[in-house]
């Protein structure tokens, strides 16, 4: 083979490179579900969380069927605002996870940054998100930024975790592989 053609023979993409494109759209998917979720007003919001509040209670709840309609609804209501804010911890919680997934893929920085750096970009998102809200007739709250930001930590906290879990896996076996 001359130099010709080793020099176009096409390079493979880097694996690291196409994770970072994943993990990017996929940041950017879960961003634009809350910004959708966020763009619905009081009404619309309230009424898609409250049916899928009732699909939870019709699961968790014994014996909901043989309930009567007054006491169903009650239930639905006991469990509409627990629930609804769960809603809030988890979709952070998968940005959390994500932006830190993408920071360690980038492999850039001191491992501290790989904590601080999605924990800030989600913080900020959970600001711009309850800001966003006050142009759909619901009001921004501070509690609902807390909520989001904690969601966003224990993604970010579990994804190092993880990793640092994989990772001394990995040096152990290479450990023991070169003790062989």
């Amino acid at each position: 083979m001359n130099k010709n053609q080793a020099s176009n023979t096409p390079k493979p993409f880097p694996l690291r490179l196409i994770l970072c494109v994943i993990l990017g759209v996929a940041i950017i998917a879960n961003m634009i579900m809350i910004f959708s979720f966020s763009s619905e007003d009081g009404e619309a919001s309230g009424d898609r969380s409250h049916g899928v509040t009732e699909n939870i209670v019709q699961v968790v709840v014994p014996d909901y069927d043989q309930l009567p309609p007054e006491k169903q609804e009650e239930k639905v209501e006991e469990f509409h605002l627990p629930i609804r804010k769960l809603a809030h911890f988890c979709e952070f919680g998968l940005l959390g996870l994500l932006t830190a997934a993408f920071m360690n893929v980038l492999g850039k920085g001191k491992r501290w940054l790989w904590w601080v750096i999605p924990a800030a970009f989600c913080l900020l998102y959970a600001i711009s998100d309850e800001l966003h809200q006050m142009f759909t007739e619901r009001g921004p709250a501070v509690t609902d930024v807390l909520i989001d930001f904690s969601g966003s930590l224990l993604g970010v906290a579990v994804m190092n975790l993880i990793l640092i879990f994989v990772g001394h896996c990995l040096r152990r076996r290479k450990e023991r592989r070169s003790c062989e």
